[in-house]
């Protein structure tokens, strides 16, 4: 005899047949991630993810807009962002992660709407800009901070050098509650040559380490460690704490807390 036909309200697997009940698994729902970077997988974790081992290099920022955005690294015109004409032909910044030495300001935030940046890595802009820069659709990464800064030459040099690789711009909002911070991550197409070493975290301060500052009154300047005292010095504000005296690129030659310093390509 033929048997009755029965059809499944969901798209699914038999996964038990009792007493005359079928009982169905529904496939889970397909959700496609985006990884951010190029690289190959090294680990699996079973029912949670994988760990991609990536090649490039990586910038963290002080302050971002709370949005994350994957675009080509591209430095900006040498008139700066504002004189990007809009009514241009030319679109070769529509989409891309736009690199610029100079503050943000209004008129560049305009430029950037018009021509569909992706995203941009700017060395700072004025306090009154963030509700624009909230507002924009595209990821806004400040090296340095609020006010008229520029980029440091060292930060600006490496982003120079791998322009044109695909980059993922985390523009994480910080908060006092985390030490996550905004970033940006530039992957390099993997070559035949060996991989460089990874980067040690733990990596100690030394003298003759390039190293940025990270508060006024030094914001931002770069320069090499002269000398690493091992006890406490006097600073100008009255306090005495562990500093190293470090030679800035413009010259002069100051003590500065050491928790106040990163490391350069660490």
């Amino acid at each position: 005899t033929k048997g009755k036909r029965l059809r499944s309200p969901v798209k699914g697997l038999v996964a038990h047949i009792e007493d005359g009940r079928i009982i169905l698994q529904e496939m889970p729902d397909v959700m496609n991630l985006e990884a951010g970077v190029r690289g190959r997988v090294v680990q699996v974790d079973p029912q949670r993810g994988v760990v991609i081992e990536a090649v490039g290099a990586q910038t963290q920022g002080v302050w971002g807009n709370g949005r994350l955005t994957i675009g080509t690294l591209t430095l900006e015109p040498e008139e700066g962002i504002e004189n990007i004409q809009a009514d241009t032909l030319e679109r070769r910044f529509t989409g891309s992660i736009v690199v610029t030495r100079r503050p943000l300001t209004a008129a560049g935030f305009k430029v950037m709407i018009d021509q569909s940046f992706a995203g941009v890595i700017a060395p700072s802009m004025d306090a009154s800009l963030i509700e624009l820069a909230m507002m924009f659709e595209g990821s806004v990464l400040l090296t340095e901070g609020f006010g008229n800064i520029r980029m440091s030459s060292v930060v600006y040099n490496m982003l120079a050098e791998l322009a044109g690789n695909q980059t993922t711009l985390d523009a994480y909002t910080p908060s006092r509650w985390e030490t996550r911070t905004p970033e940006a991550i530039i992957s390099v197409p993997r070559g035949e040559q060996k991989n460089p070493s990874r980067p040690n975290a733990m990596t100690a301060l030394r003298t003759g380490m390039t190293v940025r500052i990270t508060r006024e009154p030094y914001l931002g300047l770069t320069g090499k460690i002269l000398d690493l005292p091992t006890k406490p010095v006097l600073l100008d504000n009255g306090l005495r704490i562990l500093a190293a005296q470090i030679e800035l690129v413009v010259g002069e030659t100051v003590f500065v807390p050491l928790a106040n310093l990163e490391i350069l390509g660490r």
